[in-house]
C-alpha cells in the first residue's frame, strides 16, 4: 500500500509539474490581442545616466486568418547592412511553422515538421545543415518575446515556456520563465500609462542566465521598453513616439 502510495503521488507530481509549462494551443492564451501592426523602437547602450544608440528596430506584425507572421529588421548604426528576422507561427495555435535570420555575420534557416530542418551558414564558412528532433510541443525562441504580450498577466504570475533555440553553441528545447509580473506606471509624451512589468529568464544563446524586463500596456499590450544585460553592458529599448 505504501508503494502503490508513493507511486501515485510521484505521478501526480509530476503531472502538476508538466501543467505548468506553457505550450501552443494552451487555452490560456490570449490570442485577442494579436492584431496587424506596425512599430519602431530605438535600441541604446546605457552607462550611468547617459544613452547611446546603437540600432533601430522596425517590426511589422502580419495577422493573417491562418498564419501570424512577424518580420523585425535591425537597423545597426554605422554598418552597411541590416540584421532581418522572420518568423511565422500558426493561427490559433501559435504553434512554430518558420523562422530565418539574416544579418553580416550569418544566415539560419528553420522549417517546423515532425521536427526542425534548415541550414546555418556562417560568412566564410560551409553550409551547416539542420536536423533535429522534437521531444515536446513548444514555441520558437525568436517568438516568445512576442508570446508574453499574449499571457493573462496579473500581479504575481508566473510561467514556465517550452522554446526551441538553435544556436552553434547550444541547440535544443529550453526553457524561458515569466519570474515575475508587477504593476506599475510608464511616462509617454502623452502622459502616464498603466503597464505590466514582466521579467522573464532564458539560458539562450550558450548563456547560463539571461534575465529580461518588459513593459507591456495594460489596455492595449504594446510593448513600451525592453531592458537587459549582456556582456557586461546594460541595454534599453524603446518605443519611438512621435
Amino acid at each position: 500500500m505504501k508503494k502503490l502510495f508513493t507511486l501515485t503521488f510521484a505521478f501526480v507530481v509530476c503531472s502538476l509539474t508538466a501543467q505548468t509549462k506553457l505550450l501552443p494551443g494552451d487555452k490560456s492564451i490570449e490570442t485577442k490581442w494579436i492584431k496587424s501592426e506596425k512599430y519602431a523602437m530605438n535600441w541604446y547602450t546605457v552607462k550611468d545616466t547617459a544613452k547611446f544608440e546603437i540600432a533601430k528596430i522596425i517590426t511589422t506584425v502580419d495577422a493573417a486568418k491562418k498564419n501570424l507572421t512577424i518580420i523585425t529588421d535591425v537597423e545597426i548604426k554605422n554598418a552597411k547592412g541590416k540584421w532581418t528576422d522572420s518568423t511565422i507561427v500558426a493561427l490559433p495555435s501559435l504553434a512554430p511553422l518558420y523562422h530565418s535570420s539574416f544579418n553580416m555575420q550569418r544566415d539560419i534557416v528553420l522549417k517546423y515538421s515532425n521536427g526542425v530542418s534548415g541550414y546555418h551558414t556562417a560568412k566564410g564558412k560551409e553550409k551547416e545543415i539542420i536536423s533535429e528532433t522534437l521531444t515536446d510541443a513548444c514555441f520558437d525562441s525568436s517568438f516568445y518575446p512576442y508570446l508574453l504580450r499574449l499571457l493573462p498577466l496579473k500581479e504575481g504570475y508566473t510561467k514556465e515556456i517550452t522554446i526551441f533555440d538553435y544556436n552553434p553553441q547550444k541547440t535544443g528545447l529550453f526553457t524561458a520563465a515569466v519570474k515575475s509580473v508587477k504593476s506599475d506606471t510608464y511616462k509617454t509624451k502623452k502622459g502616464n500609462l498603466e503597464v505590466w512589468v514582466v521579467t522573464v529568464t532564458d539560458a539562450l544563446g550558450g548563456s547560463a542566465t539571461n534575465t529580461m524586463t518588459y513593459y507591456i500596456g495594460k489596455t492595449d499590450r504594446k510593448l513600451w521598453k525592453q531592458e537587459f544585460s549582456a556582456g557586461g553592458k546594460f541595454f534599453v529599448v524603446e518605443v519611438t513616439e512621435l
